[in-house]
């Protein structure tokens, strides 16, 4: 016999997990037009810019080191090499973590990247166990958090110092972000799609700090 209060009660549970189905249905499509995207980049426009470089690499090849279209055509190839470097960028941050490859190793390799790209340092404190017992929706909703947020640390905080400090102790994870910039508008950051598992302060003169906790 169910009561009006048991049966309240299993309609909250159900329409509870209903609701998460939906948000992982919602992240798996996001990651899938992530993955397609990337592709797309990599094969299409990658393409075109590597054509547009060997173009531009024959004919500076043709001509007087002295002559004035050499030194235009340089410039050009500059550009053109600089955007080869932000399709890679791109390509490379919209992929996702494999389903083996471990959260601190394709953070590293983010961050170093990011460091080049920005020219702020960052400061990476990694600490605990591995990351075999952590969900892999887990392990990728924590590296699109940091990702996220280093993204909007660049574009918005003004920022000349990062910290980011992983810890995994069993199958519980916290990640903090944190830099000295003067923080950024966080509603409209995207990072507020992630509220369930995170919480942030950002506010002007005193950076941010991103506690992810799970």
């Amino acid at each position: 016999m169910i009561t009006s209060g048991n049966k309240e009660a299993y309609v909250r549970s159900n329409t509870a997990s209903g609701n998460e189905k939906i948000k992982k249905l919602i992240v798996a499509a996001q990651e899938y037009e992530r993955q397609r995207i990337s592709r797309e980049l990599h094969d299409e426009l990658g393409q075109y810019v590597s054509t547009i470089r060997f173009g531009l690499e024959s004919i500076l090849s043709s001509l007087p080191t002295n002559a004035t279209e050499a030194g235009r055509l340089a410039h050009l190839f500059s550009i053109v090499d600089k955007l080869d470097k932000e399709v890679g960028y791109f390509t490379n941050s919209l992929r996702s973590p494999v389903e083996d490859e471990g959260l601190k190793q394709i953070m590293s390799s983010f961050i170093r990247e990011w460091e080049q790209r920005s020219g702020i340092p960052v400061k990476m404190i990694f600490s605990g166990s591995d990351d075999d017992l952590l969900d892999y929706d887990i392990k990728n909703a924590l590296y699109r958090v940091m990702q996220e947020t280093l993204t909007n640390i660049m574009k918005h905080a003004g920022a000349s110092r990062v910290g980011v400090y992983l810890q995994i102790t069993g199958s519980r994870v916290t990640l903090v972000v944190e830099d000295d910039g003067c923080g950024f508008d966080v509603k409209k950051s995207g990072l507020f799609q992630r509220r369930s598992i995170i919480w942030v302060l950002s506010a002007c003169g005193r950076g941010l700090r991103l506690p992810a906790d799970h």
